[in-house]
């Protein structure tokens, strides 16, 4: 997927992901498997299981586009201040996530990494939620804020692995998180809110200004450094050159 920048005034940018349809987003990924697959064939395997998760993420994204968008109240002026004060500004926030839509997703993440290698230790994951001793809604909700010690420390009390306790609910929000990020920074492609365009562009962390996660990669779309988020997908353009994760 591509950028396409929304501009502050500054160095700084906040990019938006251009708006892409399901149909072309697909076949585009589906050319770039082929082709990896083609040239490296001991990637085949690994290619199996990304075709499952991508699909599955690029279609949750659609539909909550379409109905069932998670609601937040947070204002743009709001944000602004959690962002100066150096909280990313999702990061505590109340929302209401449509959880009958994104606990399925969950189980089929499960599903899916058991298949990709995790094996048992995926399928006993799944059995914890299936037996409902883990609340799925309030799993999700705990990985949208990104509260790793909760997640962490439930999966350990259940004997479950933490890691694919804590990938599986991510996959499954990851979506939902995507879509608030949108929401609240380009709002239906429209350019970001003026109130955010300063606290943006002042943004001195490594951390994502949306979730507070890590960036995944950079990205040089046009001879300028840009990290995208591992979990929310927002990419921002730092303020310092320095290392993402020290200054």
């Amino acid at each position: 997927m591509t950028g396409a920048q929304v501009r502050p005034a500054g160095q700084h940018r906040y990019t938006a992901l251009t708006t892409q349809t399901p149909a072309s987003l697909l076949e585009r990924a589906e050319a770039r498997w082929t082709s990896i697959g083609a040239n490296q064939p001991d990637l085949v395997p690994a290619i199996a299981l990304q075709r499952l998760l991508v699909t599955r993420t690029i279609q949750t994204v659609d539909r909550l586009d379409g109905a069932d968008r998670p609601i937040l109240s947070l204002e743009p002026e709001q944000a602004a201040e959690k962002l100066r004060a150096g909280t990313p500004a999702l990061r505590g926030e109340p929302v209401a996530l449509p959880v009958a839509m994104l606990s399925p997703l969950v189980l089929e993440a499960c599903d899916d990494l058991a298949q990709g290698g995790a094996g048992d230790v995926a399928r006993r994951v799944r059995g914890c939620l299936d037996e409902g001793r883990i609340d799925i809604g309030s799993l999700l909700v705990a990985s949208f804020d990104r509260n790793q010690n909760a997640i962490r420390l439930k999966a350990v009390h259940e004997v479950i692995a933490p890691d694919v306790l804590w990938l599986a609910a991510e996959l499954a929000v990851g979506p939902a998180a995507y879509v608030a990020q949108q929401t609240l920074f380009a709002t239906a492609g429209a350019e970001t809110h003026p109130a955010l365009i300063g606290a943006l562009a002042a943004w001195p962390h490594g951390y994502c200004p949306a979730c507070g996660s890590w960036p995944a990669f950079g990205e040089d779309p046009d001879r300028s450094r840009q990290l995208r988020c591992s979990f929310c997908g927002v990419g921002w353009r730092p303020r310092d050159p320095g290392c993402t994760y020290c200054g």
